[in-house]
């Protein structure tokens, strides 16, 4: 599921020029489309790779454009490293009652 969202949310936006990522960042400002402002200048964009984000900086203030994709794959990745851990446990539960009932067994 985390491959799925970065390829699908992530990736794709580190893929676009710097000209593209200005344009997303004038898109992102203006939503809601209740946003008043006459002028939208984008003065920085900065990208990390870790966690993924791209911040777009305005005269008043930030923006992260892949926020919910970054959330998105965190939730996922905490989501799997909790379910890794329950079938490890419960394979190492098995393994130890079938140890435990066949003695001579070296399984």
């Amino acid at each position: 599921m985390a491959a799925l969202i970065w390829a699908a949310g992530i990736d794709p936006v580190w893929e676009l020029s710097r000209t593209d990522l200005n344009d997303r960042c004038l898109h992102f400002k203006t939503v809601p489309p209740e946003t008043k402002l006459v002028h939208i200048e984008v003065l920085d964009i900065e990208k990390s790779l870790f966690p993924p984000s791209v911040t777009c900086t305005y005269s008043d203030g930030e923006g992260d454009l892949i926020a919910h994709q970054r959330t998105a794959l965190l939730v996922s990745l905490v989501a799997s490293a909790g379910f890794a851990g329950v079938v490890l446990t419960q394979v190492s539960a098995a393994r130890r009652s079938h140890t435990g009932k066949n003695p001579g067994s070296s399984v």
